[in-house]
């Protein structure tokens, strides 16, 4: 899927007055999926937000390790 080059670029199109794509909000959907895969995340099972915290930012050091190892 591609996107029209004033999209990609961030600038607006000529007379265009609306919502302008981001180039940096794919970065965090592709974010956001990576975290899909982790069971625990996908419901409020904690009952404190630091515990919650930390299982999203062990998630994220388990994918930043798997992408560093690839």
């Amino acid at each position: 899927m591609t996107r029209p080059k004033a999209a990609r670029s961030g600038r607006a199109v000529a007379g265009q007055r609306r919502f302008v794509v981001q180039p940096m909000c794919w970065v965090v959907e592709r974010t956001l999926g990576w975290l899909k895969d982790y069971r625990r995340l996908s419901k409020a099972y904690e009952e404190l937000p630091a515990s919650s915290e930390a299982m999203i930012l062990n998630a994220m050091i388990h994918v930043t390790i798997r992408r560093l190892e690839e």
